[in-house]
């Protein structure tokens, strides 16, 4: 594609979407972001968003508070399919490039959680030309955000449980996510999935030690324990606070995750990460 100078992002108040909307606008773009009241996930976007060059599809139902996880998850899948149609109707005008939508890593036919079985449900939907998927690694940013910040609180325990997982973190800035992304939209011939993160996986163990590290503090006594058994607290935790979205269900996206192979996608947009251990020290 030639210059991007417009972008539609759906989710641009959340913890990523925040970062994105910052670095394209540093960068010279225009950024449409609706807010709630003009704009809700299940609707085709507001007539502004029609001269967008490239839409980032970051908005999901599942992340915020309900009890009705199922509604959610539907509410995502057809959300999306309502945005991509309205986005191949503009580009048979002629009106629009590229739709970018943000998956997870823990997507996959073998996903245990809501988050990963809804995001990988609607990658099937993803298959058009300039129709994109992106699948993200564990995000962090230098004020915590999303699983990262359940990570942080860990971090700052003295002890705490460990599961003998293998590695399968793959940590990425939100800040290098969001040039990710831009290089995505503006790239000539992108590829249809890009698998985003550490080149090598980290352990639970050496993740928690590499906050820890990054604070200055103490590094936890990690213990390693049965999986079962740290499902088990999650549950317990989740019955005395009721946290949106639960904590067993962050605990089985994490257990669950698979390594992906990052190292073709990142060397495809000439990137390469800082150094998570590294730059945590």
């Amino acid at each position: 594609m030639g210059i991007i100078v417009i972008y539609a992002v759906t989710g641009a108040h959340g913890f990523i979407g925040h970062y994105v909307c910052r670095y394209l606008t540093e960068n010279g773009s225009t950024v449409l972001a609706p807010n709630s009241t003009e704009w809700r996930l299940g609707h085709p976007l507001p007539a502004a968003c029609d001269q967008a060059d490239v839409i980032i599809h970051l908005a999901c139902s599942l992340l915020k508070a309900g009890s009705d996880r199922d509604a959610m998850a539907d509410l995502d899948y057809t959300g999306t399919a309502c945005l991509l149609e309205q986005h191949r109707q503009l580009r048979q005008q002629g009106k629009r490039g590229r739709f970018i939508f943000i998956s997870s890593q823990s997507a996959g036919p073998g996903a245990v959680n809501d988050y990963g079985r809804s995001k990988w449900a609607i990658e099937g939907l993803v298959t058009g030309k300039d129709e994109i998927i992106v699948r993200p690694g564990l995000v962090y940013s230098g004020t915590g955000g999303s699983v990262f910040g359940v990570l942080e609180k860990l971090a700052r325990q003295p002890v705490i449980p460990t599961p003998n997982a293998p590695p399968n973190i793959q940590p990425i800035d939100v800040k290098e996510l969001a040039e990710a992304l831009a290089r995505i939209a503006r790239h000539t011939t992108p590829d249809h999935k890009y698998n985003l993160g550490r080149t090598e996986p980290l352990t639970f163990t050496q993740t928690v030690r590499a906050i820890a590290a990054r604070s200055a503090r103490r590094a936890p006594v990690c213990i390693p324990v049965p999986e079962q058994i740290i499902r088990l607290a999650g549950k317990g935790v989740d019955m005395l606070l009721h946290p949106t979205p639960s904590i067993l269900e962050r605990i089985d996206g994490l257990l669950a995750l698979r390594a992906m192979e990052t190292g073709p996608s990142l060397e495809h947009l000439g990137m390469t990460l800082r150094d998570f251990t590294g730059m945590m020290a």
